[in-house]
């Protein structure tokens, strides 16, 4: 299963004479099958920062992406959180003391340490200490996009409040995710956790809603009551597959290609939240 979502950030009004944009890519891949992510050659370089790294090894890592002269795929596995600053053509040599031609087709570390982080690793290319680079890095915009790694979010779990979780446990077992995490409550369950490819999401009944969290409230009113109807987006690699195994359950919205390179379909599981499959096209580009 994979579970991705890529973002551009145009720069401020001050930083948009040397960068394209701000990107993120994040999310989640299975180990076993990968995803190749593909990425079309326009004349830029990449400033790319791997937090994921920097959570399991406490120091970012950090590379130079060159200009490309043909698409390049890129195989994305297990837990994805990458940060990028797009040059434009011909910018890169205000941030870093080589020429852009070497760069070209190629990737290479480098010890430029805008987050912060310990900078460790073998010294290949050195930041320029420049007025250019201390104005992107210390600009309040990339600030607030570039959060230290030591604060960014470590994980998300959407939690979809229902008034039963057995019901919508045959869906999930439909495409091989089976609860993970089973908490009993009285003669049922009062949540259930389903997990695949590093990607969580959590039913809990509202009468546990109630008990748990509105019990522990100190503004019970902020709670709405009873269940709640949620939306889903999930990206898979086989559509088809998803069709064929829930062929039985309630599809809410047929198959359709968007204008952003995805083919999708949406379904309404057993409590009647909307869960949305989705399939990136091979031509869709970064």
């Amino acid at each position: 299963m994979v579970a991705l979502s890529y973002r551009e950030y145009p720069p401020p009004a001050d930083l948009a004479r040397w960068i394209a944009c701000f990107w993120q890519i994040g999310g989640a891949v299975g180990e076993s099958s990968g995803f190749p992510h593909r990425v079309l050659p326009d004349g830029c370089a990449d400033l790319l920062f791997d937090v994921q790294a920097a959570r399991g090894q406490g120091a970012a890592q950090r590379e130079i992406v060159g200009p490309m002269s043909a698409c390049r795929l890129i195989e994305l596995r297990a837990a994805i959180d990458l940060l990028g600053i797009r040059l434009r053509p011909g910018a890169l040599g205000a941030f870093v003391s080589i020429a852009a031609g070497e760069l070209l087709d190629s990737t290479v570390p480098t010890v430029a340490d805008p987050l912060g982080c310990h900078a460790g690793g073998q010294r290949r290319i050195s930041s320029r200490r420049s007025d250019h680079g201390d104005l992107v890095f210390g600009h309040t915009w990339f600030k607030e996009i570039f959060m230290d790694p030591v604060t960014t979010v470590q994980k998300v779990t959407p939690v979809l409040v229902v008034e039963k979780i057995e019901p919508v446990v045959s869906f999930w077992r439909k495409l091989a995710v089976p609860p993970t995490t089973e908490v009993p409550s009285g003669d049922g369950l009062a949540f259930a956790i389903f997990s695949a490819g590093g990607v969580e999401v959590m039913y809990q009944t509202a009468a546990s809603v109630q008990e748990d969290l509105v019990g522990a409230a100190s503004v019970k009113e902020a709670f709405r009551p009873g269940p709640q109807q949620s939306t889903l987006y999930i990206e898979v690699g086989n559509l088809e597959e998803v069709e064929s195994r829930l062929q039985a359950e309630r599809l809410v919205m047929p198959r359709r290609t968007t204008f952003y390179g995805a083919t999708e379909v949406a379904y309404a599981d057993p409590a009647g939240n909307i869960i949305v499959f989705a399939q990136r096209n091979k031509d869709a580009g970064h």
